[in-house]
């Protein structure tokens, strides 16, 4: 096994982390990521050159964490999964190996190749893999970073409105806002329309109030008339 052991791992490359973006950046990517056949998400005119600017930098990140693994970087992953499966190569299979690893997974990024996925391929494979099996281990998570970059260069590239373009959008959306507007005014009316009518509550004046009480007294010549003969005379006193 040492015989076969990596020549020598390459430095390390600090690989820069994925780009963070604005909402409305992120919103148009993951439009297009969605769709690639898809029309451009809309972005106001005011807002285009700023956008487009943005995504041509996240695209430069992209582009630098796409830059695919050597055959060295291919042995220094796979040496691992020598002592973990039945019947590893020899060491002649293993160079060639690694060699048609680089030629044709130029498609998988060199950042993919990490430690845990070293451990990762230990678990998955018992046996020795085929490029095509680590193909489809990795393209997936490859194609995704592609895409992106693909929908970010494709941002960066849309053309600077003219002044006519800003002039007519800003007229949509002023006219888009005003519909709007209107719209909420009419809800709030039709709302307003089929609430059910409050009673109005009534109210009485003192001598009013007093005569009230002085009905329910007298209507009540007994005991359970007690209580309204008692308002009366506390009312008659305030008057």
């Amino acid at each position: 096994m040492n015989q076969i052991a990596p020549r020598h791992a390459g430095s390390v490359v600090a690989i820069p982390p994925m780009p963070r973006t604005s909402p409305l950046l992120t919103a148009a990517v993951d439009h297009l990521v969605r769709d690639d056949s898809a029309p451009p998400l809309f972005i106001p005119a005011a807002h285009q050159g700023t956008i487009a600017a943005e995504a041509a930098r996240a695209a430069e990140v992209v582009r630098s964490r796409m830059e695919p693994a050597t055959a060295d970087r291919w042995r220094s992953f796979l040496f691992p999964l020598m002592a973990a499966v039945t019947k590893p190569p020899a060491r002649e299979a293993f160079d060639a190996f690694v060699v048609a690893c680089a030629a044709s997974l130029t498609n998988i990024p060199a950042h993919l190749l990490t430690s845990p996925r070293q451990a990762e391929a230990i678990r998955r494979f018992s046996w020795w893999p085929a490029v095509a099996d680590i193909a489809k281990w990795l393209e997936p998570e490859a194609r995704e970073e592609r895409a992106m970059l693909a929908a970010l260069e494709r941002i960066a590239a849309t053309p600077e409105p003219s002044a006519q373009q800003r002039e007519a959008t800003a007229e949509a959306i002023a006219e888009v806002k005003s519909k709007f507007a209107a719209f909420r005014r009419e809800m709030a009316a039709q709302e307003r329309a089929a609430a059910p009518e409050k009673p109005r509550p009534i109210y009485l004046s003192p001598a009013q109030e007093l005569a009230e009480w002085k009905a329910i007294a007298a209507a009540r010549p007994g005991p359970d008339g007690d209580g309204a003969r008692r308002m009366v005379a506390v009312l008659g006193g305030l008057q």
